[in-house]
């Protein structure tokens, strides 16, 4: 540019005007080109400088919400609770006062604040970025808003506390046991847990979780009757060998007198090395002889010389007898009407001493008396007195103790009861009675082991004969177990125990080890306050009775739902007023009384029915929650939350059920299920949609998917209106607590043991969901569960043939409303939820 200006110059010097002009002209065309580059290049970085400012201020902005809202998540801690010194997030105040933050990097400052609404929970948040321009003191800003809704969650809302079996009672009189059944999945219990008579718990992915104690004990059994081979002390001894009425005998001294000991030992019983001894008991075949009548005739004091009396006897009168008679001459006269040696006595001779009479009968005699006087008597007449009635016997238990290394040991069991006067058996001990010691299967093997009887003899007058027949021992005891949990090839992936390890009757002690038939990778000692796992998810039942769709507020939107609105309520109030005869049901074509027609019931009504809530009305909008009954097919839809404020019963004896979608069934009282409730089928699996029980699940129940089709049962037992329940009547469960959840096998017959068909007569039952209760649940008979069991107290009875059976079952992390959320306004665990940005 500068070069072409100076040769304009030179050609001015050398032209004409003409040149001049043209020169001045293209000089000021030049001259408006160069100011419109440089005003151009001018502008360009302008614009750009604003720009970048917008663009910084926007991200001001968005890092603004960020920060508010890492506020609000800030308060919460990895569990949803409030982290310690925090405020909770549906506190106004948390966000009301602006904060300002500088933001170097980004050349400028954003400004945040909140506002809650106190009814939705929900925050507006706003935030604007600020950047000052390069060239100008007016900043550029940009203002955005955000939505983020605070809800409530139950205290155990993840998928670990509820993929498993856990119990929540920590009463030590209440374990957790497993008996004879095999477990596959994880458990917790917040006491105690007991694995007894082979029962197990595998898999290499398997956490167990315990507050307390671990106990394992292997089958109990006992020896059966065992009889000596070795006897000692009295006559005859070898004769209590065996029961064939050939006796043992002893002479019981008279007073209470020491007797001599029979020790009887050698029953050769056999108990396996290891086990552990849990009773004892020893039974005694005897009898002994009764008693003869003892009595005594006193004559003292001034008497005629050669007055004589007669005495009244076994039904007679004696000849006379003088007042001065010896002992002999008044056995003679009681002889000549009692019959000869009827009696014998001794002492005397009357009026000088007192003659005392022994009747050979061990029956009681009459009564002796007075029957006649001569003349001459005065007042100082003979006088009887019985000194000991016949019949009655006198021999006593002294010494029933046990024989330890020969030697007796332990607590002395003697009877205080007389013997029997026939032979009779006397069983000391029980079946948990370990005589006050202890004992090792050595020690009871040892030929030296045994029992040692003596006998006492209250009469002072004559010697009772005590017989022994025969004696045996039986002995119970725990062998060691084949199993535990986990095995040395396998074992689980986790095992925390708060307390010790107990392996059948052995000392307890921590930590547990593979001594103790415990075998996992990683073995901690975790005090239960300190176990994060130890915790039972939690169920708003209040908050979903009010929100529940369907449920008592919210009835069905869509037209002909088959069901009338007292189906889920009938009196407007959270009480489980649903009852007939004080148990729960469900529904009939005239009122909600049996919920077996949920279901499918022979007896009643086939009702098909169809229940939809759509947040549009009708069938418009969004679908809030389903519940729905085919008879015909026995499919049941389920989607969302559905409350009964009653109970539920699946109550068809190995009817065959498939639901499909995933929700929760909630009820305020009992649920029980006798059918076999499927969760959907997999096409060509053997499973399809059938009401066959050989095509049901029961041929694979772990094979369901919960991401697909998940039923939650969760029932309110423990509400204030349960005072009764349905187990409470079957002898072979403990004392229930309240309320009872009840899975078994009703009581439908079938012939033979043809599974899946027919367990030992009976037609199965089974689940593949998930079991939830507050109080009692009772798993027993022929029920088939996949899926987890998450209650009060878990209560296992011992089956037969290995059932109830327990199959694994998938991960079910994927929470449903009912298990996840709860009333903002009284939880103490939250979640945030982000919305929409705009601006």
């Amino acid at each position: 540019m500068v070069g072409r200006l100076n040769r304009l110059r030179q050609d001015m010097v050398r032209e004409d005007g003409i040149a001049l002009v043209l020169a001045i002209a293209v000089l000021a065309f030049l001259s408006a080109a160069t100011a419109t580059a440089i005003y151009m290049t001018t502008a360009s970085h302008s614009t750009a400088n604003n720009s970048s400012a917008s663009q910084n201020a926007y991200a001001l902005a968005r890092a603004g919400l960020d920060d508010a809202l890492g506020v609000l998540t800030g308060q919460i801690d990895t569990d949803g609770s409030i982290r310690d010194g925090a405020t909770s997030p549906i506190d106004p105040s948390l966000l009301s006062t602006p904060r300002s933050v500088s933001y170097a990097s980004l050349g400028g400052t954003v400004t945040y604040s909140g506002s809650l609404n106190t009814t939705s929970y929900v925050w507006t948040i706003t935030s604007t970025g600020s950047v000052k321009q390069q060239d100008t003191s007016t900043p550029v800003t940009r203002t955005l808003t955000q939505m983020a809704t605070v809800v409530g969650l139950n205290q155990g809302a993840n998928g670990g506390s509820w993929s498993r079996f856990y119990q929540d009672d920590a009463d030590p009189n209440d374990c957790l046991t497993l008996d004879a059944t095999s477990w596959v999945t994880n458990i917790g219990t917040r006491g105690c847990l007991v694995l007894q008579n082979g029962a197990t718990i595998t898999g290499s992915t398997v956490n167990v979780d315990v507050g307390t104690t671990v106990t394992i004990n292997g089958v109990a059994t006992n020896t059966g009757t065992k009889s000596p081979a070795s006897a000692t002390g009295w006559t005859s001894s070898s004769n209590v060998y065996s029961n064939n009425s050939v006796y043992a005998t002893y002479a019981t001294p008279i007073n209470n007198g020491a007797g001599t000991n029979l020790d009887v030992t050698n029953f050769n019983l056999g108990i396996p090395t290891g086990a552990s001894i849990t009773g004892i008991t020893a039974s005694v075949y005897r009898y002994a002889a009764a008693v003869n009548e003892v009595q005594t005739i006193t004559q003292s004091g001034s008497a005629p010389s050669g007055a004589t009396f007669t005495i009244s006897v076994c039904s007679g009168h004696t000849s006379s007898i003088a007042y001065n008679a010896s002992a002999s001459t008044v056995a003679s006269a009681i002889n000549g009407v009692c019959g000869s040696s009827a009696v014998a006595c001794t002492g005397g001779a009357l009026h000088s001493a007192t003659v005392t009479c022994t009747f050979a009968s061990t029956s009681s005699q009459s009564q002796m008396s007075t029957y006649s006087y001569s003349s001459g008597w005065n007042s100082n007449r003979p006088t009887y007195a019985t000194l000991q009635d016949g019949g009655n016997v006198t021999v006593k238990d002294t010494t029933v103790q046990l024989l330890k290394g020969g030697l007796a040991t332990g607590t002395n069991e003697a009877n205080s009861s007389a013997w029997p006067t026939s032979k009779g058996a006397q069983t000391y001990g029980s079946t948990t009675d370990l005589w006050g010691t202890t004992w090792t299967s050595s020690d009871v093997d040892a030929s030296n082991f045994g029992v040692r009887i003596s006998t006492t003899n209250s009469s002072p007058y004559t010697a009772a004969t005590a017989y022994v027949d025969y004696i045996s021992i039986k002995v119970y005891y725990t062998q060691l177990p084949t199993a535990g949990i986990g095995s040395a090839s396998t074992p689980v992936n986790e095992l925390n125990v708060g307390d010790t390890c107990q392996l059948n009757s052995n000392p307890a002690h921590s930590p547990c080890s593979p001594a103790d038939y415990t075998w996992a990778s990683n073995i901690t000692t975790t005090a239960a306050a300190d176990n994060p796992t130890l915790v039972m998810p939690e169920v708003d039942f209040s908050y979903w009775y009010n929100n529940a769709k369907p449920g008592p507020k919210h009835f069905c939107t869509n037209p002909n739902p088959g069901i009338t609105s007292s189906f889920f309520d009938n009196n407007s109030k959270f009480d489980g007023s649903i009852t007939v005869n004080g148990e729960m049901a469900g529904n009939t074509s005239a009122d909600p009384q049996h919920f077996s027609n949920w279901t499918y019931d022979t007896t009643t009504p086939n009702i098909d029915y169809d229940c939809e809530v759509w947040s549009g009305g009708g069938t418009s909008g969004t679908l809030l929650g389903k519940i729905s009954w085919n008879h015909t097919t026995h499919v049941m839809d389920i989607y969302g939350t559905v409350f009964i404020d009653g109970a539920f019963r699946f109550d068809n004896d190995g009817q065959v059920i498939h639901y499909f979608g995933r929700g929760d069934l909630m009820s305020s009282r009992e649920d029980e299920i006798d059918s076999v409730v499927c969760a959907g089928w997999t096409p060509g699996s053997g499973n399809a949609n059938t009401t066959d029980l050989s095509h049901s699940c029961l041929t694979n129940m772990s094979n369901w998917d919960p991401t697909t089709n998940m039923m939650v049962l969760m029932a309110d037992t423990a509400a204030s209106w349960n005072s009764s329940d349905q187990c409470g009547n079957v002898g072979e469960f403990p004392t229930i607590h309240g309320g009872c959840e009840e899975y078994d096998q009703g009581g439908s017959t079938c012939s033979g043991n043809t599974h899946p068909t027919c367990y030992d007569g009976y037609r199965p039952s089974g689940f593949q969901g998930i079991l939830w209760s507050n109080d009692d649940c009772v798993i027993h008979q022929e029920f088939q569960d996949s899926g987890p069991v998450i209650c009060n107290r878990i209560l296992v009875p011992n089956g037969e043939n290995g059932v109830p059976t327990f199959y694994t079952f998938p991960y079910t992390g994927n929470l449903t409303d009912g298990q996840a959320y709860s009333d903002t306004a009284t939880s103490n665990f939250f979640e945030v939820v982000p919305g929409q940005v705009d601006g």
